[in-house]
């Protein structure tokens, strides 16, 4: 197996490549999935374990990858480390037009960024135009696109009007910036805590009441998302990064209130 991610490449892609190169097809998402392992029943006061593909820990990279290749550090940033949370979604991966264009110029192949995988980002955070799930060219899913393929489809692409300032945008852009966080995870309730508090201050919120339906409609009116939740309590990643960004906007404004937080001294 070859392996050698870019800066910024989601960890499917670059083994996709590698795999490519070897004459591979396919993938198998064992070879890429990295997940929490759940805890035994009754065992809340272990730190549960992360599995990680064999090749990774024989390799002792498997950190470095975690927190450089993956949705992770969105994750811990947010409070969201359980073993229900998808720190390598196997499906729905996106393409910036423009960034299959200056990879291919700067780094000589197209790649899969890990700031293009959540659901709810739909504009990209650095040229501000839409993802795209399909390839406009040929029209097969990005999901299972072939990477070499992606110079021959690109040839056809062509330029977008971008929405540079426009909250799909600033969110792509608080996005990226907590897929930068490098510290522990911060504990749920600390994230939950400071999250409701901020938006409290800016009046979204009345005190002592999380009001769930007028939170859904703002995703839904903000940033064009739909969610379904009953409680804030123990939010899904995807929709407790939108409610983070409904309160803070910027990545750095959330960044510096968690730096005080509580944290787990673990993985």
């Amino acid at each position: 197996m070859i392996f050698s991610p870019l800066p910024g490449e989601y960890i499917a892609s670059a083994i996709r490549r590698g795999n490519e190169i070897l004459g591979i097809k396919g993938l198998n998402k064992l070879h890429y999935r990295i997940r929490k392992r759940p805890r035994p029943q009754g065992k809340y006061d272990n730190a549960s374990i992360i599995d990680y593909p064999k090749f990774l820990t024989s390799h002792k990279f498997s950190s470095q990858v975690l927190y450089e290749n993956t949705l992770y550090p969105l994750a811990a940033a947010l409070g969201r480390t359980d073993a229900t949370c998808v720190y390598t979604p196997p499906t729905q991966w996106k393409i910036c037009l423009q960034c299959v264009i200056d990879d291919l110029e700067n780094q000589g192949t197209a790649f899969i960024h890990r700031s293009h995988l959540m659901s709810s980002v739909s504009l990209c955070s650095r040229h501000a135009t839409k993802l795209h799930f399909n390839c406009p060219n040929c029209l097969k899913p990005i999901t299972s696109h072939e990477i070499s393929k992606f110079a021959e489809c690109s040839e056809s692409y062509t330029t977008e009007s971008p929405h540079f300032g426009s909250p799909p945008h600033q969110y792509s852009c608080f996005v990226e910036v907590l897929l930068n966080y490098k510290s522990y995870p911060v504990t749920t309730s600390g994230a939950e805590i400071i999250i409701i508090q901020k938006m409290e201050d800016k009046g979204i919120l009345e005190p002592r009441n999380t009001d769930v339906p007028l939170l859904i409609r703002l995703a839904r009116e903000t940033l064009g998302v739909e969610f379904r939740f009953e409680f804030f309590h123990r939010l899904p990643m995807e929709a407790c990064s939108v409610m983070a960004f409904l309160a803070y906007i910027t990545g750095n404004d959330y960044l510096g209130e968690i730096s005080g937080l509580p944290k787990y001294d673990y993985l």
